[in-house]
């Protein structure tokens, strides 16, 4: 599964997770952990409104998002939105994209899984054979029904690169 098809199924719902989701009032409480991650400099970016209409419905659809640095993925990725689905008792797992071929086995066994920053990660090899984990975890993600959130500061012409 190529980066282009990752992006668009989770646009158009063909990689549909099996965890109903709904989070109300979810822009007051996003902008709520900024500041209390960020302190009272945290500044609502326009960008957190696609954040806070998907958190109020998933609809099973997990969440990639892509942007440049400094622009607060990584803190909603795992610092926030952990919050949302363990209140609702779901378990939420963070890997770093850069962790996941040393921890490939892991990574395969949460109902939500967060990677972040995805495009740093090497190709790993097994006894000479080169495998891509990346690949590997979003066709469980895809097979076993499972929400999946990506973080990249890479652009998607530079993903698919």
């Amino acid at each position: 599964m190529v980066v282009n098809d990752v992006y668009e199924g989770m646009k158009d719902g063909t990689l549909v997770a099996s965890v109903p989701f709904k989070v109300e009032n979810a822009r007051t409480r996003i902008f709520n952990g900024f500041k209390y991650f960020c302190g009272d400099t945290a500044v609502w970016l326009p960008e957190y409104q696609n954040v806070a209409d998907w958190l109020e419905n998933t609809n099973g659809k997990g969440l990639f998002m892509i942007g440049s640095n400094g622009r607060g993925k990584s803190v909603l990725a795992t610092k926030i939105l952990p919050w949302f689905f363990r209140e609702q008792g779901y378990g939420y797992e963070i890997f770093l994209a850069s962790e996941i071929n040393q921890r490939s086995i892991e990574v395969m066994y949460p109902k939500i899984l967060c990677i972040d920053d995805i495009g740093v990660e090497d190709i790993a090899n097994d006894y000479g054979e080169k495998i891509n984990v990346f690949a590997k975890v979003m066709d469980e993600v895809e097979r076993k029904k499972k929400m999946i959130i990506i973080t990249s500061n890479l652009t998607k012409i530079q993903l698919e690169n």
